[in-house]
């Protein structure tokens, strides 16, 4: 079939439950249709606007939507498979358990849109704007974000696989409980953000700048974040195991409850932070400078301390238990443990098995 349809042929269709295959519609055609349970292969919509009309469980597959207007629209349980949406507008607009697979949303405005329970895997959304938007449950999955903006919008619960991010740009948003997974944003401006139980495992973050951002209980463990900034953060709890913090900057920063066990700290500047109750064993902390920091109740056994500047540090039972402190400085020693008594006598105890 090719050629126009009518609003009522088209509606007599989808009654049946036919496949509208090849056809061009226009605005007229769909002004006054439901497309409720629709199916679409290979159709062009020439000014597509919904109109306030429903669209629900519609399918839509090598379809051409360019610049369709759906604000203001509710979309629910809809499938979009290698269609074309560029400059589409969904501002304001509900998309709850709708799928776009291999589609191009390059331009495609998403202003106070509520994404819901729904996913964008691969395809593009170069360009793409959201802007005081709310996505929950919502996955993107190898999806193209070039100057794809996020700005003031609230995420809950969202998977970000494999994503190039580096020239997204992202500012005001509060991420909370959601999931970065191999995603690279190296020298990415997150300033001034929230990040709330948050994962990065194995994110590439080299050069992100977190300045005044909230971390708590965010997972870096095995991220690369060397020369990063994290200036006054706060990461209560958040975990840094396996990072590769080389340089970083994390000055003023709280970071109480934080674990950095076996993580590479060299040089990094950590001056004027809360570290309280914090993990260090077997991190490297070689050169690394914690002028003024709170390491009471800290745990450093069995690290690299060596040049390590530690003056004016407040210790309370803070434990050095085997760590190597050749050339670190300190003003004073008051409130750090040399060791782990019941941890040493099992040590000895191994040893003289072992003999």
């Amino acid at each position: 079939m090719s050629g126009a349809l009518s609003a009522q042929a088209l509606r007599r269709k989808i009654h049946r439950g036919e496949i509208i295959e090849a056809v061009t519609l226009d605005g007229g055609s769909l002004a006054e249709v439901d497309l409720l349970g629709a199916i679409f292969v290979n159709v062009t919509f020439r000014e597509f606007a919904a109109s306030g009309r429903r669209m629900e469980e519609c399918l839509f597959e090598r379809c051409r939507l360019e610049q369709a207007n759906l604000r203001h629209h509710r979309i629910s349980r809809c499938r979009f498979t290698h269609c074309l949406l560029p400059q589409a507008d969904f501002s304001h607009a509900i998309l709850e358990e709708t799928l776009f697979t291999d589609c191009s949303l390059a331009q495609g405005l998403f202003h106070a849109a509520d994404l819901r329970d729904g996913q964008m895997l691969e395809g593009s959304l170069a360009g793409a704007g959201f802007e005081r938007a709310t996505l929950r449950h919502w996955h993107f999955c190898r999806t193209l974000f070039d100057r794809t903006v996020f700005r003031d919008c609230r995420v809950l619960l969202a998977t970000l696989f494999q994503l190039d991010l580096r020239a997204a740009r992202f500012s005001g948003n509060h991420f909370e409980r959601s999931v970065f997974f191999r995603c690279r944003h190296s020298g990415n401006d997150y300033r001034d953000q929230q990040f709330l139980c948050c994962q990065f495992n194995d994110n590439s973050l080299d050069g992100a700048d977190f300045t005044g951002s909230r971390l708590t209980q965010c997972n870096f463990s095995g991220a690369a974040l060397q020369h990063a900034c994290l200036d006054g953060v706060d990461g209560e709890k958040a975990l840094f195991n396996a990072c590769d913090l080389q340089d970083v900057r994390c000055r003023h920063s709280r970071l109480d409850h934080g674990q950095f066990l076996c993580a590479n700290l060299r040089s990094a500047d950590f001056s004027h932070s809360s570290l309280r109750h914090g993990l260090f064993r077997q991190a490297c902390l070689n050169d690394s400078r914690m002028v003024a920091c709170d390491l009471r109740h800290a745990d450093l056994s069995r690290s690299d301390m060596r040049a390590a500047d530690l003056r004016q540090a407040r210790f309370e039972r803070t434990l050095l238990h085997r760590a190597d402190q050749r050339q670190s400085v300190f003003s004073h020693r008051r409130g750090i443990l040399e060791r782990d008594e019941a941890l040493y006598a099992a040590e000895c105890w191994r040893e003289n098995t072992r003999a």
